[in-house]
């Protein structure tokens, strides 16, 4: 739903035939039509044509605001009885009735006609005169309803109002009847608007008993006559109270009192305390009367209360008499009164006691001071201050009182002049009971801080007190230690700038006359110059005095601010530390002089400005100024002066307030030492040194330096021996290093580092500036980093001349020797040959290791140059491989392995003949064990063996080396070279019959398994056997060219266990007979290792005779011939 006229955006509508309400999107609610029942929500009753914010009742809560139990008064109208409070809020409400119940013993006769009234109030204090009446009511007894109506009491929305219900009582009430107001129920407080949201107690609480009175007592106060009274003045009466029992059985008696004090008065103005006296008539006599309480003094409109009085009160009356004691300081017309005071603040004993008469109380008369006057006079004559003069008097001020005693509480003056705030220290106001300021007896009454010229003096907080009579205030200054030449003095000072806790009357004058003017001193300096004697000043001398100037003070303090100089001669800035300048009260420079400044080392020719001194010299006294140098590593008789110094270089606090005569002149020139450097050489031994050796000491210088630092800059030293460049580590292998012992280390420092040089070649270090300091001892040492040096090589250093080393400056003295020879190491070689176990050297076997060396290399690196070894055995050639068959190699283990570098190869040589391996350059490091093998490749080798004798150990040589171990070595061992094994097996042939003129007739058959080596058969011895006849053997010729008819048996090689065509014949044999050994020889059959090789035997048969045999009978191993076999 939008666009409702006057409506923001809704969410939801409820219409209705009366009356209508819309959601809107805040939350609140929007209502319009018939309100008769109060339904719009809006607090009233009237009905709506527009929309207005439905959902608001008045939401009031109702509580009974208490009202104490209370003895009422005999015939008193408007007695507060009860009161309820309404707080209202969301919309305005309209109060319209209310019934209230009463309790109590009383009777209706006890009550006054007309007796309840219901009043609205908006606080909660009854005004009968404003507080206006909704209604009344007849008195009722008790139990009975109290009902207030017809009145239409509108409270608004936000606000709090009061109900305040009173009685009037009866003017002879039944003493000790009481009267209240029950619990009230929420619901008999009515309001206009139907829609109402009452909250709080609900029944409100009953209120208080109010109880007829017993006893009435008459309560007047006589007006006390306000008068002026006196500092000191005791007992004055403040306020009077007569009371008298009029009505009761028995005496009243008063408990307490409450008033309430009035005017301008201070708590101080009142010495001791309020007392509170009774008397038996009107007058009071306070050394007679009773004094019945007292009160602390309080400040003006605060209470005093009188407690635990227990005054009786009879028929006849008591007087009562409030006093008090005026203090000394009690002035300024202020005042002193007692206010009214209501009948609740005179409280009695008893609960139901009935006050009439004067209420409220008369109020006390008015008690004023007395007033203080005064006549102020000023002086003070013109002088001179000295410097740092304490309490001198710029201000005298003669105050004559009169009337009453003062207390001064601040005063206000302003300096004038030309001083500057530095010229004081502190202002201070002294008090005097006579014109003669004495600082010691005179009471200090405050102290001030500087103020420039102009600036007020403000000395609050004085509390001084100012008796009648005549007295003196002195203004005082301390005087700064520098005031010079300027002036102070207090201007004019109005009256009004003196302050007193009370007000006072000052006489006809407005103002306090100024002060005379108070001058401070001008210094006067006079100067000179004496004479510093020139001389030749060592190195480390502190506090060198290069210039004096001496200053004669008179008149006043003066403080020098400034001083400038200007140096000469051929100094560097190393040579001095730092330019000083002191002060001495005499004319003797030591260490418990001052500093004054200090300044850095500069150039030759620059001014030197010392400034910020503040250096003071007292009046009557010299001073005396050094200027003075640190010397630090002077040298090389440089030279250091002052120039001419005028007047103009000194400046002092204040110049234009100071007279400065005299003259200066130049400082004598001081010249630095050079240093005295004996040279010597201590002893470097010679020595065999080994490898790898950093820092090798080579020669060592020893510089014993006095006077002065000295500075080296450059050293040549030669060296000689036969080394080289290898014998070093490095590219930088020469080293000068300098040490403050003579003892090299590592944290020596290095001077420089130079490459390889030749033997005889000078080693030049320059630009070294290093600093020696004077009174030590340095060391140079010439060291060589050694490398893998070897072969009795030799190093060492020339003997050196003074001129050799550079110095900066310095007188040179001694002789230096050569340093030892250092000799190089040569490796030691321990070789030993470990047993190469006989065995059989394997066909065709690459490297088959024949010999052994193992060399053991200590102290340096060795280089292995040539080993001549010698065969022996019955090899041939044809066993051996390759054309190099003879191998050297080189492993960096026991076990040769196939990485390992081949040294070199040898030709085929001859058992006895010699292996020369040579031009070897072998590099073997030191600490290493390296192994040696000398290897063949064996090739067919069969049978026979080969080894390698023991060697001396002058057939093995190094570069350079010491052999250690067992000459000659031991041989190695026999290598045998392997012979085949023939596994020999005569396969059977089956008998048949032979068919005539049957040609390669199979006879006989041998299998041989051939292993290890090839096998090579020379010859075969078979034996035939049988009945058979040569005419059953033949040749068959008619199917050669060639034919032996005599050549019947035949042997055939084949490669297969089948005798096929292609297998060859290799040997043929002639007919034998029976029984008769068939002899095949020079057979050069090779079957080769690994393989099996098949022997058949045939025989070509003629025209044979049925039924003859032929056959071959069992054949033994030996008649089987090979070379080198194992059958």
């Amino acid at each position: 739903v939008s666009d409702l006229p006057d409506l923001p955006k809704v969410t939801a509508v409820e219409a209705g035939g009366d009356f209508s309400l819309t959601l809107k999107t805040d939350g609140t609610i929007r209502a319009f039509g018939h309100n008769y029942y109060g339904q719009l929500g809006d607090g009233t009753l009237e009905d709506r044509n527009t929309p207005v914010q439905g959902g608001i009742i008045p939401l009031i809560q109702i509580t009974a605001s208490p009202v104490a139990a209370n003895t009422a008064t005999r015939g008193g109208a408007d007695h507060l009885l009860y009161r309820i409070r309404l707080n209202v809020t969301e919309a305005d409400a309209t109060l319209t009735g209310l019934t209230l119940t009463t309790g109590g013993n009383y009777e209706t006769s006890d009550i006054a006609e007309q007796g309840f009234t219901l009043r609205y109030s908006e606080d909660e204090t009854l005004d009968t005169g404003d507080d206006p009446v909704l209604d009344t009511s007849e008195t009722a007894p008790p139990s009975g309803h109290l009902r207030f109506s017809g009145f239409e009491q509108h409270i608004g929305k936000g606000t709090t109002g009061y109900l305040l219900i009173t009685v009037n009582i009866g003017a002879d009430p039944v003493p000790e009847r009481n009267i209240f107001i029950k619990n009230t129920p929420l619901e008999q407080v009515q309001f206009k608007e139907r829609n109402v949201f009452k909250s709080g107690d609900d029944p409100l609480a009953p209120g208080g008993e109010q109880t007829f009175p017993i006893i009435t007592v008459y309560i007047e106060s006589p007006q006390v006559s306000s008068s002026d009274v006196q500092q000191n003045q005791e007992n004055v009466t403040l306020w009077q109270l007569n009371l008298s029992k009029t009505d009761g059985p028995e005496d009243a008696k008063l408990d307490g009192l409450l008033l309430t004090t009035r005017g301008t008065y201070l708590p101080s103005d009142i010495a001791g305390s309020f007392r509170l006296y009774y008397s038996g008539n009107n007058t009071l006599d306070p050394d007679s009367d009773q004094l019945i309480s007292t009160s602390g003094v309080v400040p003006s409109g605060t209470d005093i209360e009188f407690t635990e009085i227990g005054l009786p009160v009879s028929g006849a009356t008591a007087y009562l008499f409030v006093t008090a004691d005026i203090s000394a300081t009690a002035g300024g017309a202020r005042t002193l009164s007692v206010a009214d005071v209501w009948f609740p603040d005179i409280r009695f004993a008893q609960n139901f006691l009935a006050k009439t008469g004067d209420n409220p109380a008369n109020a006390g008369g008015t008690m004023a001071f007395p007033m203080t006057e005064i006549t102020a006079t000023a002086s003070r004559a013109t002088g001179t201050s000295e410097q740092s003069a304490a309490d001198h008097i710029l201000y005298h001020i003669e105050l004559s009182v009169s009337n009453a005693d003062t207390t001064l509480t601040s005063m206000t003056l302003t300096t004038g002049g030309t001083y500057e705030p530095s010229d004081i220290r502190s202002f201070r106001l002294y008090w005097s009971a006579d014109s003669q300021l004495d600082p010691e007896t005179d009471s200090d009454m405050a102290t001030h801080e500087v103020v420039s010229p102009g600036e007020p003096l403000v000395f609050a907080d004085l509390s001084r007190m100012i008796r009648q009579g005549t007295c003196h205030i002195f203004l005082t200054a301390d005087i700064g230690d520098y005031a010079v030449a300027r002036n102070i003095f207090v201007t004019e000072t109005p009256l009004e700038n003196l302050t007193f806790s009370d007000d006072v009357r000052f006489g006809s004058e407005d103002a306090l006359a100024a002060g005379g003017e108070q001058t401070f001193p001008t210094p006067a300096v006079a100067v000179i110059s004496p004479a510093v004697p020139a001389v030749t000043v060592e190195q480390d001398t502190r506090n060198h005095p290069l210039y004096q100037i001496s200053l004669g003070v008179s008149h006043a303090r003066a403080v020098l601010t400034r001083a400038s100089f200007s140096t000469a001669g051929t100094y560097q800035i190393s040579d001095i530390d730092r330019f000083t300048l002191r002060y001495s009260e005499d004319a003797a420079l030591d260490d418990q002089d001052i500093e004054i400044g200090s300044y850095d080392v500069f150039p030759a020719g620059t001014e030197m400005v010392f400034e910020n001194i503040s250096q003071t010299i007292e009046k009557g006294t010299t001073g005396h100024i050094f200027l003075t140098a640190d010397i630090g590593a002077a040298n090389g008789a440089r030279t250091v002066s002052i120039t001419e110094t005028v007047l103009e270089a000194l400046s002092f606090r204040e110049p234009g307030n100071l007279t400065l005569t005299g003259t200066m002149g130049a400082g004598a020139v001081q010249t630095f030492p050079v240093p005295a450097i004996a040279m010597s050489s201590p002893l470097v031994p010679a020595a065999e040194i080994e490898q790898e050796i950093p820092n090798l000491v080579l020669c060592k210088v020893k510089m014993d330096i006095t006077r002065a630092e000295a500075v080296l800059n450059g050293v040549t030293l030669t060296t000689q021996g036969d080394y080289q460049k290898s014998d070093m580590d490095g590219d930088m292998p020469f080293e000068l290093r300098y040490s403050e012992d003579d003892f090299l280390d590592n944290q020596d420092p290095p001077l420089g580092t130079k490459s390889f040089v030749s033997p005889g070649t000078p080693l030049e270090f320059t630009g070294i500036s290093r600093s020696i300091p004077k009174g030590t001892t340095g060391y140079l040492f010439l060291t060589a980093d050694i490398g893998r040096a070897n072969g009795a090589r030799t190093i060492s250093v020339q003997s050196p001349g003074l001129s050799q080393f550079v110095f900066e400056f310095g007188d040179k003295t001694g002789t230096m020797a050569a340093g030892g020879v250092q000799t190089f190491p040569v490796p030691s070689i321990l070789i030993t040959a470990p047993e190469v176990r006989p065995g059989e050297a394997v066909q065709e076997t690459e490297a088959h290791i024949l010999y052994r060396l193992n060399l053991g290399i200590t102290r340096a690196e060795a280089v292995l140059k040539s080993l001549t070894l010698k065969t022996q055995g019955s090899y041939l050639t044809s066993d051996l491989m390759s054309e190099t068959p003879f191998r050297l190699r080189y492993s960096v283990n026991d076990t040769l392995n196939a990485g390992d570098a081949t040294l070199g190869t040898r030709g085929f040589v001859s058992s006895g003949g010699t292996l020369d391996f040579t031009e070897l350059s072998q590099l073997i490091d030191k600490g290493r064990t390296v192994y040696l093998f000398v290897t063949a490749d064996i090739g067919e080798a069969v049978g026979r063996h080969i080894s390698i004798s023991g060697m001396p150990f002058a057939n093995i040589t190094f570069e350079f080396g010491d052999k250690l171990g067992d000459s000659p070595t031991v041989a190695g061992g026999v290598q045998q070279f392997p012979v085949p094994r023939i596994e020999i097996t005569s396969s059977a042939v089956p008998s048949s019959t032979v068919e005539p003129k049957t040609v390669d007739f199979l006879l006989y058959r041998l299998d041989m398994g051939v292993t290890k080596a090839d096998a090579i058969l020379e010859s075969l011895t078979l034996t035939p056997t049988g009945t058979y006849r040569d005419s059953d053997i033949r040749t068959d010729c008619s199917k050669t060219e060639t034919c032996d008819e005599a050549s019947v048996f035949k042997l055939w090689h084949s490669e297969d266990d089948i005798l096929g065509e292609g297998d060859p014949v290799i040997k043929e044999a002639l007919f034998v007979q029976p029984d008769t050994s068939l002899a095949f020889t020079g057979l050069s059959q090779v079957i080769e290792k690994g393989t099996t090789g098949h022997l058949f035997v045939t025989v070509n048969v003629g025209p044979s005779t049925a039924g003859r045999t032929i056959r071959v009978s069992e054949t033994p191993f030996d008649n089987m011939i090979f070379s080198y076999r194992e059958k």
